[in-house]
């Protein structure tokens, strides 16, 4: 049961990249081929594997925790891991990345008409839909917070109900941004504390997507945002103030 699916993603890998959590469903029964396997060898070779064992499981142990608190290495050496090189920086940020969405919304909203947010990514989507209050209340009902609109199917949003029937509504429209490169010898800098660890230039910004010019009347650049976790830039947002929904087929 576990096999096929992880050597189909091992394969994939030499294609395209691949998420570790993708093989998760391999995980647990690989690991009971595994308890049967040793169970009938381990009388036999019992003084052999226990050193192994022993080691396997510490080295698991220590790297576990630090991957549930990598907060722990600051603490350790005393030096800020940078947000680059941070396993969990994918799982910092949310609640306060939606705040300043949030609040973008609020203040186009003051301007006289109904606002929503769009987001560039399906994470982005769930993410905002979750972590801001007036959104995930209104998920089922009146759904607040959309992926773009797509002419092929990129991910389960778009068989969901899309934003195209707002029309005249204005919106919020936020992507992400990379984060400044890391020099290569980065390490030193920052454990020496000798100098700055990022690169001078900026990486390139990627241009508006033309369906959402197309899709309003005006769209106005609100500028690149950070968002901050832990002391650490963990993510870099553009928003966009999409105005005046124009009226397309759905």
């Amino acid at each position: 049961m576990g096999a096929p699916l992880f050597l189909m993603y091992f394969l994939l890998s030499f294609h395209s990249r691949v998420e570790i959590n993708w093989i998760a469903p391999s995980v647990v029964p690989l690991f009971c081929l595994m308890a049967v396997y040793w169970a009938a060898r381990w009388r036999q070779f019992a003084s052999i594997l226990k050193p192994f064992l022993a080691i396997g499981i510490g080295a698991g142990l220590f790297a576990v925790v630090l991957a549930h608190d990598t907060q722990l290495i600051n603490k350790l050496v005393h030096r800020q891991l940078p947000a680059q090189r941070d396993v969990l920086r994918r799982a910092r940020g949310w609640k306060e990345m939606a705040q300043i969405v949030g609040r973008a919304r609020h203040d186009m909203e003051l301007q006289g008409q109904p606002a929503f947010i769009i987001c560039d990514h399906y994470g982005f989507t769930s993410q905002v839909s979750f972590y801001l209050p007036e959104a995930k209340s209104r998920v089922v009902s009146d759904p607040l917070v959309f992926y773009r609109v797509t002419r092929q199917p990129d991910n389960q949003f778009y068989f969901w109900p899309n934003y195209l029937g707002r029309t005249g509504q204005n919106a919020i429209f936020v992507r992400e941004v990379e984060l400044p490169r890391m020099r290569t010898n980065w390490l030193s800098l920052w454990w020496n504390r000798s100098g700055d660890i990022f690169q001078k230039d900026q990486p390139p910004v990627r241009p508006l997507p033309a369906e959402i010019r197309q899709e309003f009347e005006s769209v106005r650049d609100l500028g690149i945002y950070e968002v901050m976790a832990g002391g650490n830039v963990v993510r870099r947002i553009q928003l966009f103030e999409c105005h005046d929904l124009k009226r397309l087929k759905d």
